[in-house]
């Protein structure tokens, strides 16, 4: 089968190693023309898009994008071929999970669509694609405005009657899903739910679901999540049916909206969606998310090797929830940690060709993180994970994207053993692994910094261990830089650098460390609390802000500083006023619009409260 066949059909997940060797393969020579090597780069990003959708590895997705760009900057402004490279990497970049990446696809696509004429076939899709990039940019960063972008791009490009039916269903189940979020998040208007379900109803009356593969699946839940939104809602209940049960012999599997023709396997597709809810740091999300992938994997047969990349999926997740539990819930950490456990043995059974290796990972990381942070870890644990890895990074039939997770695991793993067992070889060996990793990647990046964060991390073991003041002068240092480099480009992502800091420098008794790096972890969570105000989980981050000031008391005592312990413990508190004068503030103001005559009681009723108590205090001085 040649390249251009194969990049032009739904590739199977076990040829796409054939479809990355044969896209390389075709790269021509630095003599060739600059046409030639544009069309060859594009086909090998598309080749890596490919197998990031099958395997969800980042590192493919930037290949991709890399490559399209390199092939847009071969072709001149002007020339015809431009617009279709410039789409590609506009769909490369639609793949990203940063508001960035959805901005910069948003401008190559309307740069694309400049020229085109307002009806035809490919204006419709790209007003289309707009649309589900500015519907992703709200997922993103919450803001109304980019979901009201998104719907009326999705409006108008289902308006059209020249959009192909293939493109026709997807969108419909994207306005559908965005007239949903607009409901929950935004309006709290019944008609948008309302709206959601006509849509999809005739979707399914007309069977315009079966013109993509894997979309039918998709139409009960999304269906089904309609329902129940104007069932919510309190709207009219004649909307409501009973939602078809799928029928003998057929696939139970559901999507989510927007993967529907993403290209993915349906389960992967609907497990690699719903895990990203976890990413997200939202707890309740990550529970419904990690349900509905064992809902999926339950569909399958238990010997179906694609199972593999689903139950690895799924257990790094656990793993993730697990992490989010383990100060306030530790025993449902534990059970997390269990489960996800029995789910990468699983995964590491069933799996085979390139799977096997990142099964071996995967199961790698729950048996360190077992040994790490639960109660019925075993010695076994750890040199059952050691094994694993080693025989990942000896094989020489291994995935190139595979190495770098494995000398990551194998780092942490060798750590711990140098802790076990006091050997300053597995310590020295754990260390070069992490530093031989930050330093390849470019400073400056997020990545970079992501590296040298679990350096740091790794540095502060070692000085608890050896309890040399050299070593916990390089891990504070270390921790330093990493928490300035991290505060300027996601806040979210520092803390965690900053409070494991705080808690090993004072558990090394460390006080003046301690205390510098509760104060970056006090801004941070501060700037947090602040500027996302629309965080699902913004009770977290303002509960921990209270009890970390109450931590960080203590420390400025030890270390001297009594004027900074009572600032730190005053700043916690008004950062909780802060946010309950807000809440008040807004809930007046829409009670202004909705019901001006109890606002104008409450205000008059507070008004006197305030008055009295003046008088009292006045009374009393």
């Amino acid at each position: 089968m040649d390249l251009d066949r194969l990049l032009s059909e739904e590739v199977p997940c076990e040829r796409v190693p054939e479809l990355l060797r044969r896209a390389r393969a075709s790269l021509p020579g630095p003599d060739s023309s600059k046409l030639r090597q544009a069309v060859a780069l594009s086909n090998l990003s598309q080749a890596h898009l490919a197998a990031y959708r099958c395997t969800g590895e980042v590192s493919h997705w930037e290949d991709s994008v890399d490559a399209a760009r390199q092939a847009l900057g071969l072709v001149p402004e002007g020339r015809a071929e431009r617009r279709t490279l410039s789409g590609n990497l506009a769909g490369c970049l639609s793949y990203g999970r940063a508001v960035g990446d959805q901005e910069e696809a948003i401008e190559l696509w309307q740069e694309t669509m400049r020229g085109l004429r307002e009806g035809s076939t490919q204006h419709a899709e790209l007003l289309g694609r707009i649309g589900q990039a500015h519907v992703a940019l709200h997922e993103l960063r919450h803001r109304p405005e980019d979901l009201e972008r998104g719907l009326d791009h999705l409006e108008r490009a289902l308006g059209s009657a020249r959009l192909p039916d293939v493109e026709r269903a997807p969108l419909t189940m994207g306005l559908a899903a965005a007239l949903l979020e607009r409901c929950r998040r935004v309006s709290g208007d019944p008609a948008d739910a309302v709206r959601a379900v006509d849509l999809l109803e005739e979707l399914e009356r007309t069977d315009g679901a079966s013109t993509v593969v894997g979309l039918a699946d998709a139409l009960a839940v999304n269906l089904e999540a309609a329902r129940q939104e104007v069932v919510r809602t309190g709207a009219d209940p004649a909307a409501l049916d009973t939602v078809p049960e799928p029928a003998a012999g057929e696939s139970g599997t559901r999507l989510l909206p927007g993967l529907a023709s993403s290209g993915l396997p349906a389960q992967l597709a609907a497990t690699r969606s719903a895990m990203s809810m976890a990413l997200s740091g939202r707890l309740s999300e990550a529970d419904r998310a990690i349900a509905l992938a064992d809902r999926h994997l339950g569909d399958m047969a238990p010997d179906d090797p694609s199972r593999a990349p689903m139950l690895c999926d799924a257990a790094h997740h656990l793993l993730a929830r697990a992490h989010h539990r383990r100060r306030a819930q530790p025993q449902l950490a534990d059970q997390d940690v269990r489960e996800a456990l029995d789910g990468a043995r699983e995964a590491h059974r069933v799996a085979v060709g390139v799977h096997v290796a990142g099964a071996a990972v995967m199961l790698a990381q729950c048996l360190t993180q077992r040994y790490a942070e639960t109660a019925d870890r075993s010695a076994r644990d750890l040199d059952e994970a050691i094994g694993l890895l080693e025989g990942v990074l000896r094989s020489p039939g291994r995935r190139p994207d595979i190495v770098p997770p494995a000398r990551h695991r194998y780092a942490e793993a060798l750590l711990l053993r140098g802790i076990r067992d006091g050997s300053a070889e597995d310590f020295t060996r754990a260390l070069e692994l992490r530093a031989t990793d930050a330093e390849r990647l470019r400073k400056g990046t997020p990545k970079r910094a992501f590296a040298e964060a679990g350096l740091a991390q790794m540095l502060h073991i070692r000085a608890a261990s050896t309890g040399s003041s050299d070593d916990w002068a390089e891990a504070s240092n270390r921790s330093r830089q990493v928490v300035r480099t991290l505060a300027a480009i996601t806040p979210t992502t520092a803390l965690d650098a900053a409070r494991t800091w705080a808690d090993r420098a004072w558990e090394g008794h460390r006080p003046r460390e301690a205390a510098e790096a509760y104060g970056w972890l006090l801004q941070l969570l501060h700037r947090v609390a602040i500027t996302q105000t629309t965080r699902a989980d913004k009770e977290t981050v303002l509960v921990e802000a209270a009890t970390a000031g109450q931590r960080a008391a203590p420390v400025h005592t030890a270390a001297g500083r009594f004027q900074d312990a009572a600032v730190v413990l005053e700043t916690a508190r008004a950062v909780i006023l802060a946010e309950s004068l807000d809440r008040e503030r807004f809930a007046v103001g829409t009670l202004r619009t909705a019901r001006p005559d109890l606002a104008a009681r409450y205000e008059r009723a507070m008004l006197r409260l305030e008055q009295a108590t003046q008088a009292y205090d006045e009374a009393g001085a």
